[in-house]
C-alpha cells in the first residue's frame, strides 16, 4: 500500500546521464516538475508471472523462448490484455462491477472504454505513470533508486549483462527497491494506464484526474521499466 499524498519530483534534470531529450526538436520529454498524487493506492510487489496470467488465459501465446518458467514475467501482453486481466482480478475478488475501472461486458480491443472516474474506484487497474514513478523512486532523488551510477544495477535488475542471453528471470530473485517492489528496472516493460504527456512546466501538476473514455490504437500508452 502506497501513501501517495506527498508531493514528489517527477522527471529528470538536464544533467542526468542517459536522459531522453530531443533537443533537436526543442522538446524536453522528461522535464523535472512537482507532482502530487492525492490518494492511497496498492500495487503488486512484482511483475505478473506466467503462472498468474495462465489462471486468466490458459491458452495465451507466451514467448516461451524468453520466459521459460512459471515464475518469470508474462510476456507478449498488449495493453488490452493487461486491462482485461485487471477486470478479471476484480471479478475474482468479488469487487462489484460498478467499481471496475474498465467497463465490463466489452471486448478488450481498440475502441474499448475505461471509466472516467477510475481513480476513485476500488477495482484493479494499471498504475498511472506518476504512480509508477513514485513507487519506483521510493522517495529517493537520485537517477536510480540505489544511487547515481549503475555500479549496483546487477543487484536489483535483470538486464543484458546478467540475465543469461537476455532471458527473463524469476520475478523476485533480486533485491527490491525501497518501496518493497521487485523488478522496477529490468526483466520486462510494464504498462501504465495513461497516454504519454509532454510536460510543459516545471510547476506542480496534480495526478487527480483520470483520462477515461475510449482507448484506441491511435492513442499510445506509457511503458516504463524494461
Amino acid at each position: 500500500i502506497i501513501d501517495g499524498t506527498d508531493e514528489f519530483r517527477m522527471g529528470s534534470p538536464l544533467s542526468e546521464i542517459g536522459r531522453h531529450n530531443r533537443a533537436e526538436f526543442g522538446v524536453n520529454w522528461e522535464r523535472l516538475h512537482r507532482r502530487g498524487i492525492n490518494r492511497v493506492y496498492g500495487i503488486g510487489m512484482h511483475e505478473i508471472t506466467v503462472a498468474q496470467y495462465r489462471r486468466f488465459r490458459r491458452d495465451h501465446a507466451f514467448n516461451v523462448e524468453y520466459s521459460k518458467g512459471p515464475d518469470t514475467p508474462a510476456n507478449v501482453i498488449t495493453w488490452y490484455d493487461a486491462a482485461a486481466f485487471c477486470n478479471w482480478l476484480s471479478e475474482q475478488e468479488g469487487i462489484p462491477q460498478d467499481q471496475w475501472c474498465y467497463e465490463p461486458d466489452q471486448e478488450f480491443v481498440s475502441g474499448m472504454r475505461m471509466r472516467s472516474n477510475y481513480l476513485e474506484l476500488t477495482g484493479y487497474r494499471l498504475p498511472t505513470e506518476a504512480e509508477w514513478e513514485f513507487v519506483c523512486r521510493g522517495e529517493t532523488q537520485t537517477s536510480r533508486y540505489f544511487g547515481e551510477t549503475d555500479r549496483l544495477l546487477g543487484l536489483y535488475a535483470w538486464y543484458e549483462e546478467n540475465s543469461d542471453r537476455k532471458l527473463m528471470q524469476p520475478v523476485n530473485a533480486l533485491r527490491p527497491n525501497f518501496s518493497g517492489v521487485f523488478g522496477m528496472y529490468g526483466n520486462a516493460f510494464e504498462w501504465c494506464m495513461d497516454p504519454p504527456v509532454l510536460f510543459v512546466t516545471d510547476g506542480r501538476i496534480s495526478d487527480d484526474t483520470g483520462q477515461g473514455g475510449e482507448v484506441s490504437v491511435d492513442s499510445s500508452r506509457v511503458l516504463r521499466g524494461g
